[in-house]
Formats: structure tokens, sequence, C-alpha cells
């Protein structure tokens, strides 16, 4: 197993897989388009598995059995990675493939109840639809009139099986297009994509040289609605803070805050713990305080100076 995931990981580098549209389009919460570029480059070292993410694969084999049991349609596992017949650099490995007549595929997730509640209703979130198109897309590129079809099994809470059925988009052509265009650019050209995050331009930047840089108009105006949403903030939190020590001070001794049986707020003792006296230590023991002193690196501070 540990080897066939080792392969599967070589593959992936080679292409663009559905797991990835997502963050490449810059619809995924957790991966950016430098993330994906850096895994393709080799760049980054392979990521210990989630836990959630670990328990979703150990479970496969049960979803799908459930899925099929419940709907009475037959599944079969493909193994092999498919390619897009056009662009080959457009991957394709689906969790099953649905075994009727048109063929369709099957895409199995396990999802908290918290997580479930924030899926659009009657369609899925960007990174599983789009997902499912790419595979539909890949795998019809090589079948015609087969994989129009598609459906998401998501295990919830451990307990409760949801579907939420996708049919090919032809849309996504467009979407083709640009991921076509994207791996040319920056996998073919080894060149980085913009940064997105904060974390991406320390990626991209690890080390500064006091240059000055001439913001451009957009930027001023960027720079100016910040610096307004700051302040508002800075405002608000002070305004915050003097009802709330108003709240405290007609509390007084009491610990829960209720109106009409309702519990509106509570201020508690936390328990007592321990801490380590850092200062008594390097008092007490100067050489052995220097001994296991460490460099750390210091951080960039964003500062408003207009």
């Amino acid at each position: 197993m540990i080897a066939h995931d080792r392969e599967w990981h070589r593959e992936r580098q080679t292409g663009i897989g559905g797991t990835d549209v997502a963050a490449i389009l810059g619809l995924d919460r957790y991966r950016t388009p430098l993330d994906v570029w850096r895994q393709k480059m080799g760049l980054d070292s392979e990521q210990e598995p989630h836990p959630s993410a670990e328990a979703g694969k150990r479970l496969e084999g049960v979803i799908a059995r459930w899925w099929s049991d419940d709907t009475g349609l037959p599944i079969k596992r493909r193994r092999l990675v498919a390619r897009h017949k056009d662009a080959y650099c457009l991957l394709g490995h689906t969790d099953r493939v649905i075994d009727t007549n048109p063929r369709g595929i099957l895409e199995i997730k396990n999802r908290s109840e918290r997580v479930w509640q924030q899926w659009p209703e009657f369609s899925a979130p960007a990174s599983e639809y789009y997902q499912v198109q790419h595979y539909l897309h890949v795998l019809s590129s090589k079948h015609r009139g087969q994989y129009h079809w598609g459906e998401l099994a998501i295990l919830v809470g451990g307990n409760k099986l949801e579907k939420v059925p996708l049919e090919l988009d032809p849309q996504y052509e467009q979407v083709i297009e640009y991921l076509i265009q994207w791996w040319e650019r920056h996998v073919l050209g080894e060149t980085p994509p913009e940064p997105a995050t904060e974390d991406d331009v320390k990626t991209l930047y690890p080390v500064v040289k006091g240059k000055e840089l001439e913001a451009a108009d957009y930027t001023a105006e960027i720079y100016e609605k910040a610096k307004g949403i700051k302040t508002i903030i800075e405002r608000l939190q002070d305004r915050h803070e003097k009802l709330e020590t108003q709240l405290k001070i007609a509390m007084r001794d009491a610990e829960v805050l209720t109106k009409d049986g309702e519990t509106l707020a509570t201020w508690k003792k936390m328990k007592d713990s321990r801490t380590f006296d850092m200062e008594a230590f390097r008092e007490a023991h100067p050489e052995l305080y220097e001994q296991y002193r460490v460099p750390k690196e210091g951080s960039r501070r964003f500062i408003y100076k207009a």
C-alpha cells in the first residue's frame, strides 16, 4: 500500500489531477496555486496525511459498498490513472466507476456534520465540484458517449450517507483551456504563480533586502481601504472593551449572567496552573540558560505609516 501511494504521488507530479483544480483556480480553502506548483515541481516533501483524510481512505471501500447497496447500482474500482485524450497533462483517478450504461463516476468523501452543514444545497463546494467535473471530462474524452454523469457519496458524521448527483458541465472546457495554459506557463516554464496569501509571499521571498516599492495607483487604493477598515476595527474594539467592562462590573462576583432563563454570558475563574519562571531561571543558572538559547528568525511586521 505504501509503495502504491508513493507511485501515485509520483504520477501526480506529471499532471493536474482533480484535487488540484480548485486550488489552481484560487477556490480552495487550504491550498493555493503556489502550493500546487511546488508539489508538481517536487519542491515540497510528501506530507503525512491528515487524520480525517486517513480515516476517509480507510473507509472508502465501506462507503462505496454502502452507496452501491443503497442505490442498487454496480460499481468497480479503476486502478489506472487516465489522461485526457487531447491534453496529456490532465489526469483522472476516480474512486469508483459506476458500471451502468452510460457509465458514471463515484467520488467518496468523509465529512463531519459541521462541515456537511456548510455544503451548498443540491450541489457541492468548489473543490468537490471541480474534482468530479475534471474526472468526467478526462474519462469522457477517451470514451465517447460515456461518463456524462457522476455522484458524490458522503459519509456524514460517521453514521449517515448523503448523495449529491452531478452532470457533466460543458462549460468546464473553458477551465480545461486555463489548466493547460497554467501547466505550460508555470510547470513546463518553471515559473511560480503569483502569491495568493501571506505564506506564499514568505515562501517566494524568504529574504528581504530593505528595498522600497513605489505603490501603483491600485495598490494605493488598497492601502487606503485597508487603513480605513483598520481604524474602524480599532474603534469598535475599544468600544467593545468598554462595554464588556461594564458587564463585568454589573456581574461583580457572579459567574453566570442570565436573562429570562437564558444564559447570556459566563465569567468563570480558570483552573490554577504552573508556569516556568524564565527570568528566575536565567538569574539562578545563567550559563545553563545561555547553553539552551537558540536563534529565532525574525518575522516581518506590517505597520501603517501614513
